[in-house]
């Protein structure tokens, strides 16, 4: 890890040279060496200092940024372990009678050879078989041990248990943390665009949006090769960027991973080039037998329930409830649909192709969750929600639903009224409180108003993407102290900035009219302005830090609201009182110390004037957080807009996690996503793209 830039030094050499060049302005070249022999600094030297602090950036380490980012990548290992153990239950892979998968080496003709992920083969001519890549998903950690090079590639056919197995594989993983400290984190591919992003950009994406992890701590993990990414769904790439995809996946090396995809889909994605060093693996159908059990087990203790569906089970003779029931999707939901006392599955027998079984099954999760009772969402109003998220997938994810984004959802022109607001209303009162220190009250709402009015039209020619939903918390006294802290170097920057030109302009002053009591004045008033700047730098940046910070306990869609809407208040409120009261401060500094006769200075005027920088800076910096930095505000916003239709419930966030409880929906960190996709794809109104 390399050495934080030196930012400091930089500053100082701006500074100076900024600091210089006005006093040659303001005096001539005499006094310009003047100013040199008093500082005693040679722009030689200086340069020579900072070439230094720019050398060592580059090749030395930086104790202090990594005793920053491992509490963070502890907090993150917590956060995925806490977050994928929830839904693990969720998804029945522990209790209460999970289903038996099992896997095998898959085709040797799309898998490297064992002696490149580092099995002992007896023979060049060994095969994967003979490595023993062979087991349960329950035990999926003790195959993946046999791995050497931890890379690893499950295959199955759609519903065939992919997902489960490497979800059970990361939970194994997080509990037996590796060797070499990398981090399993659960990612999906589905969102990833290998045009617009490589993997390390988008793993580092996909860290701050689903996990919420600060971006710079985002950054560092993936660069230090800290994260070993458990990558789900290859196949749900499209088809036309695949082939960019596996060049991003291929130009990864040896680097340690995790990689999930329908079999047929990952034949065509390795026809031309294997994946170097990695081991694969097929998800084995379920055969006949373990589905009557899991059937027969799963529900109650009525025998009779699923008789005629057993009797299919065990025919001897292939038929279609055999082949629609080989996978843990289809029995699970055929569990669900039919769970109720008075249903009827031996309706299944009836039908004489398997995918009619499957359309049937998929069709009936609806009807058999909702409408239970009369306050109950209706089916039909559950269709037509679900159907809009269905839809809407591209934007919401792709591949996932996540609700932060549910304004790109709307109409052009309601976006560009949103952005515009976004931006204008801020920079209104910014400029309102500007004015109100130097004119006239309504000169100031005048100017206020006109500004924003400006800012929101041009910035409604502009594309804003919605803001990623702010992960913050109190921070406990070692965060507070550690965020403070690390707000000393911002200060400092700030403060040396900000005292230089003025410094200049006093000593240019000292050497044209060698006037002392002048020269103290001018010299107190750039303290003023350094310890003030500085220190108003200082914490702002520091608060800032200490309140951002990686979730510990479980990252749901739910969570991310809660905490994203209580930053406005905890972060914006909080951070512009500090903010303005030192704002405050220094003005009421810089009054007295250019006053020269203490006499005329009027102290109620003074903190007047300052407790209303104070309250303005507040609700500046409020305002500014929840338009621009909150996800809360505009996604609130467009719920308004898009229920008023009745396209959305009024309250999308509750009805989802509904959603999620009955079963239709899964959680992925901070977003939501289908059952399966097959789901989604069943729900969908429109043909996609």
């Amino acid at each position: 890890m390399g050495r934080g830039f030196p930012w400091v030094r930089v500053a100082v050499l701006g500074g100076f040279l900024t600091a210089s060049g006005l006093v040659l302005w303001r005096s001539d070249l005499d006094v310009l060496g003047q100013w040199l022999a008093v500082t005693g600094i040679s722009v030689a030297a200086l340069v020579g200092w900072v070439g230094r602090g720019i050398s060592q950036w580059r090749s030395g380490s930086n104790t202090a940024v990594a005793a920053r980012i491992a509490p963070a990548a502890a907090d993150l290992a917590t956060a995925v372990q806490r977050t994928w153990s929830r839904e693990a239950v969720h998804r029945g892979l522990s209790t209460p009678l999970p289903i038996a998968v099992r896997v095998r080496s898959a085709d040797p003709r799309i898998a490297a050879h064992p002696a490149q992920w580092g099995a002992e083969v007896s023979t060049p001519e060994a095969t994967p078989s003979e490595a023993g890549l062979t087991g349960t998903a329950a035990d999926i950690l003790a195959v993946y041990g046999r791995v050497r090079t931890g890379r690893l590639v499950i295959i199955g056919e759609p519903g065939g248990g992919k997902t489960g197995a490497a979800i059970l594989l990361l939970l194994a993983l997080s509990d037996s943390p590796r060797a070499d400290g990398r981090i399993p984190v659960w990612l999906s591919l589905a969102s990833w665009n290998p045009v617009i992003s490589t993997v390390g950009q988008w793993m580092v994406t996909q860290l701050v949006t689903i996990y919420g992890t600060p971006a710079t701590v985002a950054r560092t993990l993936v660069e230090d090769g800290r994260i070993l990414p458990i990558l789900d769904g290859l196949d749900e790439i499209p088809r036309g960027l695949r082939s960019t995809a596996m060049d991003g996946l291929h130009a990864l090396g040896a680097a340690p991973l995790v990689l999930t995809c329908r079999t047929s889909d990952y034949k065509d994605a390795v026809a031309n080039k294997i994946l170097a060093a990695a081991a694969v693996v097929e998800v084995v159908p379920i055969d006949a037998a373990t589905a009557a059990v899991y059937l027969a087990r799963s529900g109650s203790a009525d025998p009779g329930h699923w008789a005629p569906v057993l009797t299919a089970l065990h025919a001897p003779a292939s038929n279609p409830v055999q082949e629609a029931l080989r996978s843990p999707l289809m029995l699970s939901l055929a569990r669900t649909v039919y769970q109720a006392p008075g249903s009827d599955p031996g309706e299944l027998t009836s039908y004489t192709a398997a995918v009619e079984i499957e359309d049937r099954l998929l069709d009936g999760l609806i009807p058999a969750v909702y409408g239970h009772d009369p306050a109950d969402t209706t089916p039909a109003q559950a269709r037509r929600w679900l159907a809009f998220f269905a839809d809407h997938q591209a934007i919401l994810g792709p591949g996932a639903i996540a609700w932060w984004r549910l304004p790109l959802c709307l109409r052009p022109r309601q976006r560009r009224i949103i952005a515009g607001l976004g931006r204008g209303l801020p920079a209104g009162l910014g400029t309102t409180v500007l004015c109100l220190i130097l004119a006239p009250w309504w000169l100031a709402l005048i100017a206020g108003a006109g500004v924003a009015l400006a800012v929101t039209i041009a910035a409604r020619s502009t594309s804003v993407a919605p803001a990623t939903p702010s992960q913050w918390s109190w921070p406990a006294r070692p965060d507070l102290a550690r965020g403070l802290k690390s707000g000393r170097r911002p200060g400092l920057v700030v403060g040396i900035v900000a005292v230089l030109p003025w410094l200049a302009a006093a000593v240019a002053d000292w050497f044209t009219y060698q006037d002392f009591a002048t020269l103290a004045g001018n010299l107190a008033f750039s303290l003023a302005i350094a310890l003030g700047s500085g220190a108003l730098a200082a914490v702002a940046f520091g608060l800032t830090t200490a309140f951002s910070r990686q979730q510990r306990d479980a990252v749901t869609p739910l969570s991310a609201f809660r905490t994203d809407t209580s930053a406005v208040l905890l972060v914006g409120l909080g951070t512009g009182l500090v903010t303005g009261l030192l704002v405050g401060v220094v003005v009421g500094v810089a009054i007295i110390a250019t006053r020269a006769d203490p006499a005329a200075i009027n102290t109620p005027t003074i903190l007047v004037a300052a407790s209303f920088l104070v309250g303005a800076v507040a609700v500046m910096a409020t305002c500014w957080f929840a338009l621009r930095l909150a996800a809360a505000p505009t996604y609130s916003l467009a719920v308004a807009l898009l229920a008023h239709g009745d396209v959305l419930p009024r309250r999308p966030l509750r009805f989802l996690e509904d959603a999620y409880q009955r079963g239709v929906m899964r959680q992925a960190g901070m977003a939501y996503e289908f059952r399966h996709a097959r789901l989604a794809e069943r729900l969908a109104t429109r043909v996609p793209d």
